[in-house]
């Protein structure tokens, strides 16, 4: 079995195996929870999108339905969570300023978000199969699919708090998290164990470091 280094939280680097590493990174750490936690905002922040676009016209929803079917397949076989990311992102900043002035290039933007979010939804449930052991995966996949059913509930708000413009619910229920925590794991995350370990099986990654933070 190889072996790599592991930051631990004394800051002391210490050889440990990849069972130990997925361990210590592991189980019930906050290593997990605070990626489980901004995941599931960007989830709950795309699951309300399309539980939005339901309510618009059938060649919308159709269209918004059949990409984001597509990224599902494509993201998964062809990019990373990090690629997702930043592609759900950019899309999201770019609805984000046509929405007061073009509802057309608006609704351009929301294809690419459901292209790159659903993407972003099957490549985080692989990513939380990386990052921990058995009981970590179970709950967290509980989790991600009981905040997708809960985002009818939250979209419901807008016809709740009817004294609120419509429009700013949009902000708040969907640009402004998906930016807000799309950048934060751009900027700070890592990869996964799993996937250090394996690069570091490679010739020339055999001095690969896991920092999880």
């Amino acid at each position: 079995m190889d072996r790599y280094k592991l930051e631990e939280p004394t800051r002391d680097a210490t050889e440990l195996n990849i069972e130990k590493a997925l361990e210590f990174a592991g189980d019930n750490s906050n290593y997990q929870k605070k990626r489980l936690l901004f995941m599931t905002i960007n989830i709950l922040a795309f699951a309300v999108l399309t539980s939005k676009m339901s309510m618009m016209g059938t060649s919308n929803i159709l269209a918004f339905l059949a990409l984001s079917g597509i990224g599902q397949i494509v993201c998964t076989m062809h990019l990373n969570l990090l690629a997702c990311t930043l592609g759900l992102m950019c899309f999201t900043i770019g609805a984000a300023l046509f929405y007061p002035i073009s509802s057309f290039m608006t609704n351009i933007c929301y294809l690419g978000m459901g292209f790159f979010g659903r993407g972003f939804f099957a490549s985080s449930l692989i990513y939380f199969n990386e990052i921990g052991g058995d009981r970590f995966r179970s709950w967290s996949i509980i989790l991600v699919y009981a905040v997708w059913g809960i985002s009818y509930l939250v979209s419901s708000v807008e016809w709740m708090m009817t004294s609120a413009p419509k429009w700013i619910w949009n902000y708040l229920l969907i640009f402004i998290p998906i930016i807000a925590n799309s950048y934060y794991i751009l900027k700070i995350w890592k990869p996964s164990p799993y996937f250090l370990y394996a690069q570091s099986t490679k010739p020339n990654m055999q001095n690969s470091i896991l920092r999880p933070r």
